[in-house]
């Protein structure tokens, strides 16, 4: 495992706060929740993929972000 693949892995880590609010809080809370959770997962995948060196998964980052 190299470094690119470490960060992308300890950036998931954010997502469980977001599940955890999106659960718990109101309707505008869980809204910004889950564009946050999305932006982490699209910069997670863009990490893994420039670790793995696979060109699909940045495709794949870069569609999830439009």
């Amino acid at each position: 495992m190299n470094l690119w693949l470490v960060a992308g892995m300890v950036l998931l880590v954010g997502v469980i706060p977001c599940v955890i609010v999106q659960v718990r809080d109101d309707l505008e809370s869980a809204l910004v929740a889950l564009q946050l959770a999305g932006l982490v997962v699209t910069e997670s995948l863009l990490l893994i993929a420039v670790g793995s060196d696979r060109s699909p998964y940045a495709d794949v980052a870069l569609v999830m972000a439009v």
